[in-house]
């Protein structure tokens, strides 16, 4: 029986309430808040905190948290075996060419590249480690589901993982420069979202 056919009939078989019982949205939601706190604390431990406020800014801040409550939402969409719409299955490259895009416009805006080599690799070191907790933590809970799409639920664990730890990290992050700042911590969000995809396209598998 080819995985399609499998899926549909999974989803024949599924009572005509929400794709994901309250108990599941509820689950992911204390997921989130916990690992959010988690987090922070971690970062502030091991790194500091700086004392003039967030690197990237207040508004930098609102950016990673919309964007990893709105990969909670969609990796709750996602975790059934219901074949996802086109728009929740490509949500994370959708997420990363804006991300990408907002880079482009920015360092165009300020007629010099943004990202320094040395700030990209120091991003990768410290929210990379910070992101294992989200991942692991987002990661059980998609596992105890079927996504109909393993490489999409595994983007949009990285996308989840890789903003919580640009979140935390907004607040010990040495980089002076707001705007350079947050194309670092965006860049690096990328890389673990495209990082999180591969892993997830054989953890998630099913």
């Amino acid at each position: 029986m080819k995985t399609d056919d499998l899926i549909t009939r999974l989803v024949d078989d599924l009572p005509h309430s929400p794709a994901v019982p309250a108990a599941g949205r509820k689950g992911f939601a204390i997921l989130a808040l916990s690992v959010i706190g988690t987090t922070i604390a971690l970062s502030a431990a091991l790194y500091g905190l700086r004392p003039s406020g967030p690197s990237g800014g207040g508004l930098g801040m609102l950016a990673w948290l919309a964007a990893a409550i709105t990969a909670v939402m969609l990796t709750i969409r996602m975790r059934v075996p219901e074949p996802a719409p086109m728009l929740i299955s490509r949500a994370p490259v959708l997420g990363l060419t804006l991300l990408l895009l907002v880079v482009a416009a920015l360092t165009h805006a300020e007629g010099k590249a943004l990202v320094e080599p040395s700030h990209l690799l120091h991003c990768l070191k410290t929210i990379g480690l910070l992101a294992v907790i989200p991942f692991l933590g987002v990661s059980l809970l998609i596992r105890r589901g079927a996504p109909s799409s393993p490489l999409a639920a595994g983007g949009l664990a990285g996308l989840f993982a890789g903003s919580v730890g640009a979140l935390a990290y907004s607040l010990s992050c040495p980089i002076g420069d707001p705007v350079s700042a947050f194309a670092a911590h965006a860049m690096t969000v990328v890389i673990i979202t495209g990082i999180g995809a591969v892993i997830g396209w054989r953890l998630f598998a099913w």
